[in-house]
C-alpha cells in the first residue's frame, strides 16, 4: 500500500467589515426617531465639555383639524384640566407639614413670592422690613421651604437651587456640593483643570461631577401647571402641488452642533500628557458626532427622494 502525502498552498483573498463600536453607533443612530436623536445629543454633550449644542425654536406648522360644518377643532381644550400649580403644591406641604405658628405665617408669606420657576423673587431683607420677622426667622422660614418638594424651590439663584438639589441626592457624585459652593463659576466657565487641581482630584471626576449637574434642573417648579404643547418633529416634508412632488428636509428642527475653540485651545496650552489625551479623544468624538449627524439626514433625504420617485411611477 501507496501512502501519498501532498501539499498545496492557496491564497485567497477575502473582504470583511469590522464591526467597531463607533460603526455600530452610526448604524443605530440611523434608525433613530428626530426626539431619540436629540436625545443622544444631549447625552453626548453632558460628557463632551468641548461640544456645544445650539437648540431651534420649533412651532407646529400644521392647520388645526376641522368637523363636518368647517369649523376648527381643537381637540386639546377637551383634556380636563387636572394639572397643579406649584403654589397650590407648596401650600399643601405647608399646611401638611408645619404647625399654626408665626413661622409658618413667614413660610407662608414667602411662599407667595416664588414664581413659576421655584426662585424666591424677594429678599429677606425686604420680607423682614415689610413682615417685622427678624433675619434669624426669615432664613428659619425660607429653609423650611427649601425643604419642600421639588427640591431645589425657594432657592435664590441657580447656584444655590443646584446645591439644594444635590443636597437632598444620596447619589450625587462625591464634592459635587462643595465645588458647586465654592467653585461654581469656574465649573460654569469649564475651567475643569482649575478644579482639578483646587480638591486635587482628577479631570475625569470633573467631569464626572459636571456631567451629574447637568442633568439636575435649572427651574425646579416649571413642571407644575405646565401647558407647553409637545411637537411630532418630521425628517422630511412632502409638499404636492398639482403635479408636482417636492421632497423637503426638515434638518432646521435639529439641534446644531458646535466645537468649544476657545476652551480648547485654552486647554491645550496645558503641558500635562493626560489633559492633551482627553482633548484629543474629545475633539474626536464630536467630529465623529457631527459627521455622523451629516451622514443620517442625507440618507432620510435620498430614501424620501426614492419613496417619491417610486410613487411617482404608479401614476
Amino acid at each position: 500500500m501507496k501512502f501519498e502525502q501532498q501539499f498545496s498552498q492557496q491564497q485567497k483573498q477575502t473582504q470583511k467589515l469590522a464591526m467597531t463600536q463607533k460603526l455600530q453607533q452610526s448604524i443605530q443612530i440611523l434608525q433613530y426617531t428626530t426626539e431619540d436623536l436629540i436625545d443622544y445629543i444631549d447625552n453626548q454633550a453632558l460628557e463632551n465639555p468641548l461640544l456645544e449644542v445650539e437648540y431651534p425654536s420649533y412651532s407646529s406648522g400644521y392647520a388645526k383639524p376641522r368637523d363636518a360644518s368647517g369649523e376648527e377643532v381643537d381637540y386639546l381644550s377637551q383634556i380636563p384640566d387636572t394639572s397643579i400649580s406649584l403654589f397650590e403644591h407648596l401650600l399643601d406641604q405647608v399646611h401638611l407639614n408645619y404647625r399654626d405658628t408665626y413661622l409658618r405665617q413667614l413660610v407662608l408669606y414667602l411662599v407667595e413670592y416664588i414664581d413659576l420657576n421655584g426662585f424666591l423673587q424677594i429678599t429677606l431683607e425686604e420680607a423682614a422690613e415689610k413682615t417685622g420677622g427678624s433675619m434669624v426667622q426669615l432664613l428659619d422660614a425660607l429653609t423650611l421651604i427649601q425643604q419642600l418638594d421639588p427640591a431645589g424651590v425657594g432657592a435664590r439663584n441657580l447656584q444655590e437651587c443646584l446645591m439644594l438639589q444635590t443636597e437632598r441626592d444620596n447619589a450625587a457624585p462625591h464634592l459635587a456640593y462643595v465645588v458647586l459652593e465654592e467653585n461654581f463659576n469656574e465649573l460654569v466657565d469649564r475651567k475643569w483643570e482649575n478644579i482639578a487641581k483646587h480638591f486635587g482630584i482628577t479631570l475625569s471626576d470633573v467631569q464626572e461631577i459636571f456631567d451629574y449637574i447637568q442633568g439636575l434642573t435649572p427651574t425646579p417648579g416649571a413642571v407644575y401647571g405646565s401647558t407647553e404643547g409637545l411637537f411630532i418633529i418630521p425628517d422630511l416634508t412632502v409638499k404636492v402641488k398639482e403635479q408636482d412632488v417636492q421632497v423637503l428636509s426638515n434638518r432646521k428642527s435639529m439641534p446644531k452642533v458646535k466645537f468649544q475653540q476657545n476652551y480648547f485651545a485654552r486647554m491645550e496650552k496645558s503641558q500635562d500628557p493626560e489633559v492633551i489625551k482627553y482633548l484629543k479623544d474629545k475633539q474626536q468624538d464630536y467630529e465623529w458626532l457631527k459627521k455622523t449627524i451629516q451622514q443620517r439626514g442625507d440618507t432620510i433625504y435620498r430614501v424620501g427622494e426614492a419613496i417619491v420617485a417610486r410613487q411617482k411611477a404608479f401614476f
